[in-house]
This record gives structure tokens, sequence and C-alpha cells, in this order.
């Protein structure tokens, strides 16, 4: 009997072991799917909020005006000296940050959910909120390690300008690598962490928290309208509850480019994070901390409703065709 009930037990925890990799290897999937089909929508808006948040002002101006009034200034300007393909600066490294990001961040945040739940669970029921808080954040901390490099080189690239600093991932990667060694990948990765990673969690944990309350009978029944409507306000709070960290972030990353006086020169450079903060500040007190912050709310809000529609449809095409 004991024999039996032993085998009985091997059989159940092979067979949540097989829907656990199954369900891991559909979670991949649907974040490649979701990274690439939310970056191909959000691109310009990206480039927009990326030239707001690093504007210094002109400097041929005696009361420093920025070089960009407002978004749609910045869309005007920005084709007008660079064409329509200055909406899409940077968006060779932005894609493959995502296609990298996106599913790294779903697959470790799922290990982390099977690890923490029983061996028969079902994989696809969401953990509890502090669990999946603590979830997120190590999920994103990985993410970003694993694609820090393509997000610098995105950024210098979308804010670079014209004349070009730099015109391929390749050569901008050497040149970073033969100034400041292989540590110049990584700039500004310290103020990164503090950001993605209250982000993602908070992001994380309000989808699936919404997600557990209103639809624990079953979530992959979830209405493509509720996951749209639910991913939107989920990542629109968090980026608004981070966006000072953000914008500190990006001041890093570019710190010292040189660009044209038409861009507003060099920009300044800085020895911490804090002294960005607080040089932000004292140049253009709370306000300039939101330098950007409305492309980045047009940004945020469509890059989650595709990101999560598409994870959430991805993984039922998915379940779909294994029970196939």
């Amino acid at each position: 009997m004991a024999e039996a009930s032993k085998g009985c037990g091997g059989g159940r925890d092979k067979v949540a072991s097989r829907r656990s990799t199954r369900f891991a290897g559909a979670e991949l999937a649907a974040g490649v799917a979701s990274g690439v089909a939310s970056r191909l929508v959000v691109a310009p808006l990206d480039v927009l909020k990326l030239r707001l948040q690093v504007q210094t002002r002109v400097a041929s101006e005696a009361r420093g005006k920025h070089v960009y009034s407002s978004m749609r200034h910045a869309v005007v300007q920005i084709v007008k000296t660079e064409g329509l393909v200055g909406l899409w600066r940077g968006n060779v490294a932005g894609n493959l940050m995502y296609m990298g990001y996106a599913p790294i961040n779903f697959f470790v945040y799922h290990q982390i959910r099977v690890a923490a739940s029983d061996n028969d669970a079902d994989p696809s029921q969401p953990l509890p909120w502090m669990s999946s808080l603590a979830a997120g954040a190590l999920s994103a901390s990985v993410a970003t390690l694993a694609t820090y490099p393509l997000d610098l080189m995105r950024t210098l690239f979308a804010t670079q300008g014209e004349p070009k600093v730099y015109h391929t991932l390749l050569e901008s990667t050497r040149i970073r690598i033969s100034t400041d060694g292989l540590l110049g990948l990584y700039r500004g990765l310290g103020i990164t962490l503090v950001q993605t990673v209250p982000y993602v969690a908070i992001q994380l944990t309000l989808y699936e928290e919404v997600k557990a309350r209103a639809f624990a009978h079953d979530n992959f029944r979830m209405p493509m309208w509720a996951s749209a409507a639910v991913g939107a306000s989920s990542g629109a709070l968090a980026k608004f509850a981070v966006y000072p960290l953000d914008l500190v972030r990006r001041r890093m990353q570019v710190q010292g480019l040189e660009r044209s006086a038409e861009y507003g020169g060099r920009l300044p450079s800085y020895t911490s994070s804090w002294q960005c903060l607080r040089a932000t500040l004292h140049l253009s007190g709370v306000r300039g901390l939101y330098q950007g912050l409305l492309p980045a709310m047009l940004k945020v809000i469509p890059a989650s409703i595709v990101t999560f529609v598409a994870y959430e449809e991805s993984i039922k095409l998915f379940r779909r065709l294994d029970r196939a």
C-alpha cells in the first residue's frame, strides 16, 4: 500500500513537473511576443520621453530656454532636423532589449512562483501579494542585469541627435569599452535597479492582485478588455510612482554625451545619482523631475496594454496547443 501510495505520489510529481515545464516554456515565448509587440507600438513615444528627460538649456540663450518646449515641439523639431526616422532612434537596441527583458522577467517570475508553491499546484495561480511583490522585484533585477547594456545603448542612440556620435551598435559598444572598460556598459545601473525593481514589482503585483480577486475561478479566462484595463492602470500607477527616479536614471546613462549646440551642447556630468537629483531640483524645481511625463504616460499605457494582452493571449494559445 505504501509502495502504491509512493508510486502514485511520484506520478503526480512527474505530471506536475511536466506541466510546470510546459507552462514555463509558454511564459518564455509569451514574454518574447509581448515584448516585441509592445516595443513596435511605443518606440516614437519612447524617443520623445527620453529627449525631454535629458534635455538641457540652450547655451546661446541668455535665459536658458529648453531645446524642446513641449512634446509637440519635440515632434516637429525631430522630424524637421532628423526626418521621421528620428522618432525611431535606438530602435534596434530597443527591440533587442525588449526581446530579452520581457521573457526573462516573466520566466524568472514564473520560476519563483513554482518554487513558492506546492509541487502539484497549478503554476498559473498567482501568489499572495507580498510574495508576488518580492518575486516581481527579483525577476526585474535579473532581467535588468541581463539586458542593461542594450538599454544604455538604446538611450544613447535615442538622445544623441545629429550629427551622430555613435553610428552602429557595435561601434558604440567598442567605444564604451575602450573608454571606460566593461563597466562603461553598466553606467547608471545602480539607479536603474532602484527605479526598475519597484516599478515592475508594483506593476506585476497590482496586475496579479486584481486578476486573482476578479478572476479567481480561472485566470486563463480573463477577458481581453479586462487584461487591457488592468494592465494599463497598473502600468500608469507604477510609472508615476517612480518617475523622478527614471529621469535621474536616464541622465546618469547619457551624462557627458557630446551633442551639437542645436541640442544644447554637451550633457552635464554627475558624481552620483544623488548629485544629479539635487542639481535637477536646484535648476528646475520639483517640476523638473517630471520632464517628459506626458509622453511617458502615453507610452506606458499602450505598452502595458500590449504587453499584458499579448502575454495573456499567448498563454491561452500555448495552453490550447498543449492540450491538442
